[in-house]
């Protein structure tokens, strides 16, 4: 066995199947961009293999034709796929066979399926890499999608995932190439980066140009003309490959298209080379699709559009529904017209006038059932809730879900069916009945016009300003005889007088009433009655409320005089009981002499309607006291219980009886009062908390900013720092939470870092927070948030502030605290200012007080702490600072001082927010995104860069070559960070990275697709911004920079625009670096 130095010789093949030939007379593998991989061959088989290979299924069975080198070992695999057709011929004994293999890339050109993508949001890569994935072992990589997202509706109808991946990657203007290698379906969306090869020596080489117009209509079409180099060679290159000719400066060429045939023992290629920007093919749409309809289920509704679960889906996740426009019978100017939506749930049809997707648009619904009434003459449009219009032969109906209805009979006429109120209302109204008209009402009829009226309510009462009354026949009026009345005798003056004597006497010696004393069972009975008046009336649905209303109504003067003239109304009536309550004997009704007044326009309608409401006001009250009354002498719990029952029926019934507009102006009022009740005591107590806050951030703001008073280290006083102390907890005391981020007084911050020892600084920064953390976990304080402050974590601080170093050396102390420029006896006083000893102990008199606070004005609903009898907010802690020195043990432990940053620590950012989580980054952009990211160990990070150097992958061995070269000057932070976003996608990744740049990498221009990949480094307000702290950007393109087409120039001014630094070369990225 020997391998040709220049190309692949017979003896150098290998065939592994089902079978093995005896010998190969024929062998041919095609391979071509947006098209399956082929293999031809053909050959004798042994007699035995022959007669076996004619009963045995080789359907889909691998086929692998590998080269072997001089040992007999596989050098590399040349072809990887199944069986699509074989014949076995037999003649005189002698078998041949000849075979074809698809690579297996063809598993996913055989089934037609239909499926459709509503998801706007997500992205061609993950669609396209999922459905790849459904195949066994399948797998994709997308070089030309660059994250972008679908957008829109898309849709998979009766096409393979091979022709669906196909249309996918036209709308990209690019192509499908399958990896004829693998072993199973491996696919490039999009062409891959190849090798770089080069021809030394000339070659002979053919050139054809193509000409043509655009047709989209047909798939796989060029977007133009294009130049086609056509070489042989024994060399066997890839797809993808890039081939530079020896034309010219150097012409590099993209292989495009492979014919691999075995001719005279040797394999022998011919190539189809392009240039690069030449490999653009046009965007096409699936025309099976035109005019279709497809039927699904309504999701929701939501204006004019609604999202539906199509029938060819499994289970659509309706959060991520596509939005279909409705298509309406009937639109007139200005989106009027016609508006009929589906309801939820129902059966739907999707339409597609055109082949494009995104013009699909839902049209008719199907029903599911009969309607009711089984009548296919009769025409119903309902609504879910049951009101609708129903048209038969001789009727129209118009009904609600209620007992509501218009019907419209030819015969019978229209029918008006309404248990409520019926309003006719009109500038002209007129009613003309040719035989009959007939009007009926169950307890009055009010007829009015102009100064005339009439009233109807078992009593007629006409009014006008002249009546005229007439009739055919005069009825004869009788006049009955007066009985005669017996007259008294004649008696004189004497004996009168004499009669009429002891009647005055009885009268002068009678005695003077008394006022009557009510007794203490009598005064106990009205208690128990009133308090079971106030228990029914929470017992009795509405009732209790309204009772409630009409009694606060009844309390205003205005009212009872309304109830006074109501009561002197004089009234006319036969003595029947109306549900007013009793009125003079003879008299009239008050209700009814309300109207006639309203008539007579001697009152005015708003004085009529306050006369009705105090009228039902004080009937209805009335009811309430007398069923009280009756439940208050029940006999037993049995009787209560049976009474209660009863009469709450009864009310109910009553409370029925008081008009609607009546029954809405006293809930109106009642919760008119109870705002307003409300607002006043708001606005009682209010002022008063307001004035003390007001006060005292007066008094702590002028505190803060006596610049006489804030010396250089004034913090080394220790009166002056716990008189900081008072006015950092009042600030608390009335913020609730002192934010960090929010101090930009630096005597304010100075004397935050003296109470958590931290490092003082002037302005506030990332290290000033780092700093605050350390000591926060130092004093054995809950560090997580540690840029907001509140009471609890300020009292601590200040507490253990106070006893914190104890029993310590004094340089341990200079040292944590900074002190190390102050002389000896300086620091000593310090010291003993603390524990309270020596003349630095004792107080003098403040210069200057700080704002202590003092008790507020009390809150309603104060609460106070464990053992605390105030609110909480009212406190004044001078007696803690005043015996903190006294009461301090002389010794204490002395605090942990460790410098590791907890678990989960918000740390400032120069742009958004970065949260440590272990070994994860978590940082949130100004747009409010979240990316995630693993830390990355020095040492791992180079033997990543050391792996890499010689990777097969031209990509990964750039990156690799480039972090070498910067890691001999400055330290490589991260090399290939991948960033994730926090549902999982991928945002981004780092190439390289120092402590001052971001290096993004690319082996060629071609391999920069998409310009604004770069915002997520250099735009702040990009969704996907990353560069949290704004380091300087560097693209670094490995290929030379020369005979640059005019679209790749303007790409690299587009680039520079943005900010980013362009090197070409190793010694020009030093440079930069330096």
């Amino acid at each position: 066995m020997s391998v040709l130095s220049d190309g692949i010789g017979y003896e150098s093949l290998r065939f592994y199947g089902p079978f093995q030939p005896l010998h190969i007379e024929q062998l041919q593998i095609t391979r071509t961009i947006n098209d399956h991989a082929y293999l031809h061959i053909s050959g004798m088989l042994s007699e035995e293999q022959g007669a076996a290979c004619i009963g045995q299924d080789m359907e889909q069975e691998p086929i692998v034709i590998r080269q072997l080198n001089d040992q007999g070992q596989s050098l590399r695999r040349l072809f990887h796929g199944i069986v699509t057709h074989m014949s076995v011929h037999c003649v005189r004994g002698v078998y041949t066979f000849e075979l074809e293999a698809s690579s297996h890339s063809y598993q996913m050109d055989i089934k037609r399926k239909r499926r459709s993508y509503q998801d706007i949001h997500r992205t061609y890569d993950d669609l396209v890499t999922a459905l790849i994935r459904k195949y066994q072992y399948g797998d994709a990589i997308d070089t030309v999608s660059n994250y972008a997202k679908l957008e829109t509706f898309v849709l998979q109808y009766e096409e393979t995932d091979w022709a669906f991946l196909k249309r996918l990657a036209s709308r990209f203007g690019s192509v499908l190439v399958p990896e004829v290698t693998a072993a199973s379906p491996k696919v490039f969306f999009g062409m891959p980066e190849g090798k770089q090869h080069k021809v030394e020596r000339d070659v002979f080489y053919r050139v054809r140009k193509t000409f043509h117009e655009l047709d989209t209509e047909k798939p796989g079409e060029r977007a133009g003309s294009y130049i086609t180099y056509m070489i042989e060679s024994l060399q066997y290159y890839a797809l993808g490959d890039l081939i530079t000719l020896p034309i010219g400066q150097g012409k590099e060429l993209v292989v495009v298209r492979a014919v691999t045939t075995l001719t005279d023992g040797l394999l022998r290629t011919r190539y189809d080379l392009q240039a690069e920007q030449d490999i653009r093919y046009a965007r096409y749409e699936n025309d099976q699709a035109t005019g279709i309809s497809l039927t699904g289920t309504v999701l929701k509704v939501q204006q004019d559009f609604v999202q539906l679960q199509l029938d060819i889906d499994p289970k659509q996740d309706p959060a991520k529904a596509y939005s279909f426009p409705v298509a309406t019978r009937y639109v007139a100017e200005e989106h009027s017209g016609w508006y009929d939506m589906p309801e939820i749930g129902e059966q739907v049809e999707l339409y597609l006038p055109t082949h494009r997707e995104q013009d699909a648009y839902v049209t008719d619904s199907l029903r599911q059932q009969r309607h009711t009434n089984g009548q296919s003459n009769v025409k119903v449009w309902q609504h879910v809730q049951g009101s609708g219009v129903e048209m038969s032969e001789h009727e129209l109906t118009l009904s609600t879900s209620g007992e509501f209805s218009i019907t419209l009979h030819e015969g019978n006429g229209i029918t008006i069916d309404s248990p409520g109120n019926v309003q006719i209302q009109g500038g002209h109204v007129k009613l003309d009945a040719g035989e009959e008209l007939s009007l009926e009402a169950g307890t009055a009829l009010y007829l009015k016009g102009g100064a005339s009226s009439m009233v109807l309510d078992g009593e007629t009462d006409t009014k006008a300003p002249v009546i005229y009354q007439e009739g055919t026949v005069k009825a004869p009026v009788f006049v009955a005889d007066l009985p005669p009345v017996p007259e008294p005798p004649l008696m004189s003056i004497k004996a009168y007088e004499a009669a009429q004597a002891p009647s005055a006497a009885k009268t002068s010696s009678s005695s003077t009433p008394t006022a009557k004393v009510t007794s203490p069972a009598a005064l106990q009975q009205a208690n128990s009655l009133l308090g079971t008046v106030s228990k029914l009336l929470g017992s009795i649905p509405v009732m209790g409320k309204v009772a409630g209303v009409v009694a606060g109504a009844l309390g205003g003067p205005a009212v009872g005089v309304i109830l006074k003239a109501t009561a002197m109304i004089p009234v006319r009536s036969k003595g029947t009981s109306h549900a007013g309550g009793s009125a003079p004997k003879g008299g009239l009704h008050p209700l009814k002499h309300l109207a006639s007044l309203a008539l007579q326009g001697l009152i005015s309608q708003y004085e009529h309607e306050r006369a009705k409401e105090a009228y039902y006001s004080k009937w209805i009250l009335g009811k309430v006291f007398t069923s009280a009354r009756h439940i208050a002498h029940s006999g037993g719990p049995l009787e209560l219980v049976q009474n209660l029952l009863k009469e709450s029926n009864a009310m109910a019934q009553a409370y029925q009886q008081v008009p609607k507009n009546i029954q809405e102006k006293w809930l109106r009022d009642h919760e008119e009062k109870q705002r307003l009740q409300a607002a006043q005591t708001q606005k009682h107590e209010n002022p008063k908390l307001a004035l003390w806050r007001e006060r005292k951030t007066s008094e702590y703001t002028s505190y803060w900013n006596q610049t006489n008073y804030f010396t250089a280290n004034w913090w080394q006083d220790e009166n002056k720092l716990k008189q900081a102390e008072q006015a950092l907890r009042t600030e608390i005391t009335m913020k609730r939470k002192l934010s960090l981020y929010d101090i930009k007084d630096p005597n304010k911050l100075a004397a935050i870092q003296r109470i958590v020892n931290a490092k003082r600084t002037h302005v506030w920064d990332e290290g000033t927070l780092n700093a605050i953390e350390d000591g926060l976990v130092a004093m054995n304080v809950d560090s997580t948030n540690a840029i907001e402050l509140d009471k609890e974590k300020m009292d601590a601080l200040i507490t253990r502030y106070n006893q914190g170093f104890i029993g310590q050396k004094s340089g341990d102390y200079m040292e944590r605290t900074g002190l190390s420029d102050l002389v000896e006896e300086t620091t000593y006083g310090i010291v003993a200012a603390r524990i309270g000893m020596g003349s630095a102990g004792s107080s003098p008199a403040r210069s200057s007080q700080p704002p202590i606070a003092e008790n507020p004005p009390a809150k309603p609903n104060s609460k106070g702490g464990p053992g605390v009898n105030r609110p909480i907010d009212e406190f004044n802690d001078s007696a803690i600072y005043n015996g903190a020195n006294s009461s301090r043990p002389k010794e204490s432990p002395k605090l942990p001082n460790s410098s590791k940053p907890p678990e989960d620590t918000l740390k400032a950012s120069n742009v958004g927010s970065v949260v440590k989580s272990g070994n994860k980054t978590k940082y949130t952009n100004s747009a409010g995104n979240e990316l995630i990211w693993d830390d990355q160990h020095p040492k791992n990070i180079n033997r990543d860069i050391d792996n890499l150097l010689n990777s097969k992958d031209p990509g990964k061995a750039t990156e690799a070559k480039v972090a070498s070269a910067v890691r001999e000057n400055k330290e490589v932070t991260a090399f290939g960070q991948k960033i994730q976003r926090s549902d999982g996608n991928p945002a981004g990744d780092f190439d390289v990275v120092t402590k001052d740049e971001i290096i993004e990498v690319k082996k060629s221009l071609k391999a920069v697709t998409n310009v604004e990949q770069f915002d997520k480094y250099v735009n702040v307000n990009h969704d996907g911004y990353f560069n949290h702290n704004q380091k300087k950007v560097i693209l670094y393109i490995d290929k030379p920079l020369t005979n640059l087409h005019q679209n790749d120039l303007k790409k690299l001014e587009v680039i520079k625009s943005k900010g980013v630094t362009i090197v070409n070369s190793i010694d020009e990225l030093k440079e930069v670096l330096k």
